[in-house]
């Protein structure tokens, strides 16, 4: 009997140590960085090209201006937690009125039916218990907190306080519909996600995305001096920046100014983007091309600042200017 008694008493104290105990044994920590497949595309499937950086954790993940184009299962069926997947965009409220989506987006699927799903303190949480996957914990390109702050330069460490509460993410209690799911984006800050739409339609999943192509080719656009005289037009819309200078860019609201960033690297560099500052010294070492910020005023195209290496060493700034007229000066030693 008191062996028997034993055994109930702890596991009513494992019933109630919820918030410590994990849904899921872990796969791998959060500070893991996955490696995405390349396959073979074979059945019936799609072709996408993405650049966004809502899945990137510190390699360009999923991106296809730097990897081979995405192939995608259109006849996934079975849908499984951890799962990448390609969907319609669901028609939401932001609180960015100048947010412009595509029209299908790219997330995994971290809640599933009828489960309740919780963000506490940047965890995620599925019904009361902690979900530790790479996937559950808010990161910043692959970066824990701890990561992110040994990291951290006298620059970014002005923005300190915007990070902080980025890392303690918080979301209130949701429960998940019978017929829909729960996806986030691996980089939380630069994704729209479930956060943002609620719980996702089964129905409205177009696939699964199996990883590259194999062999499969990347987009190889590059923005030249001569590329942005024939093609950097005063006026134009975001979609029609998009279209002429692809889905590759950075983009924010600096002292209430739109901007957009394109740029280039040498041999997948990575750098810390920032839309206040030019990479001069970067630049001058060749480990980025160009890099070209186009302002935006009521969504169209204000004027086109590209910064490049000239064959004298220095910096110079390409502009093509609200007037449509182009001035260019060294703005570097």
């Amino acid at each position: 009997m008191k062996k028997y008694l034993l055994v109930g008493v702890v596991l009513l104290l494992a019933s109630c140590t919820t918030e410590e105990t994990p849904i899921e044994e872990p796969a791998k920590g959060y500070n893991t960085k996955p490696v995405v497949k390349s396959v073979e595309p074979s059945g019936n499937f799609l072709l996408v090209d993405w650049a966004s950086d809502n899945m990137d954790r510190g390699n360009h993940d999923y991106d296809t201006y730097v990897h081979s184009r995405l192939v995608v299962d259109l006849d996934y069926m079975d849908v499984q937690r951890g799962d990448v997947i390609y969907f319609n965009t669901p028609e939401f409220e932001s609180e960015n009125p100048h947010l412009n989506l595509e029209d299908s987006q790219i997330s995994r699927v971290v809640g599933l039916p009828g489960e309740t799903i919780e963000i506490k303190d940047g965890k995620v949480f599925i019904n009361d218990r902690k979900l530790d996957y790479f996937y559950s914990t808010v990161t910043y390109f692959g970066m824990s907190e701890e990561e992110y702050f040994a990291k951290s330069t006298d620059d970014s460490k002005a923005d300190e306080e915007r990070q902080k509460e980025y890392f303690s993410t918080d979301m209130k209690s949701l429960l998940i519909p019978n017929d829909s799911v729960f996806v986030l984006g691996d980089s939380w800050w630069r994704s729209s996600d479930s956060r943002s739409f609620g719980a996702l339609p089964i129905d409205e999943i177009k696939g699964k995305v199996l990883g590259y192509e194999k062999n499969g080719s990347k987009s190889t656009l590059a923005i030249t001096k001569e590329f942005l005289e024939s093609n950097a037009e005063i006026g134009i819309t975001k979609q029609g920046v998009k279209g002429i200078f692809g889905k590759n860019y950075v983009s924010d609201f600096v002292d209430s100014s739109d901007i957009w960033m394109y740029d280039k690297v040498k041999n997948n560099y990575q750098y810390e983007k920032s839309l206040e500052t030019v990479a001069f010294q970067d630049i001058k070492d060749e480990l980025v091309h160009y890099q070209l910020f186009i302002n935006f005023v009521d969504n169209k195209a204000f004027m086109y600042s590209y910064f490049y290496k000239g064959d004298d060493g220095k910096v110079w700034e390409y502009v093509v200017n609200p007037d449509q007229t182009v001035t260019e000066v060294a703005v570097s030693n």
